[in-house]
């Protein structure tokens, strides 16, 4: 489980992390397209989550 919350860590990370080095290599970045990659990220993450809980919980929040 721990292994899994690192990995999911580091992924969101990495996508953030892609996100500031574009926007201080293109200042001219549009916010829609920030605002975009923002919400994919969110996205992102709350799917890895989701895929990460125990079935029974998964089933709970599905009910």
């Amino acid at each position: 489980m721990q292994s899994t919350n690192n990995q999911f860590t580091e992924e969101v990370l990495t996508d953030l992390n892609a996100l500031i080095n574009e926007i201080e290599n293109n200042p001219s970045l549009s916010s829609w397209a920030i605002r975009l990659t923002l919400k994919s990220i969110r996205d992102k993450a709350k799917r890895m989550t989701f895929e990460t809980m125990p079935k029974d919980a998964k089933l709970a929040i599905s009910c």
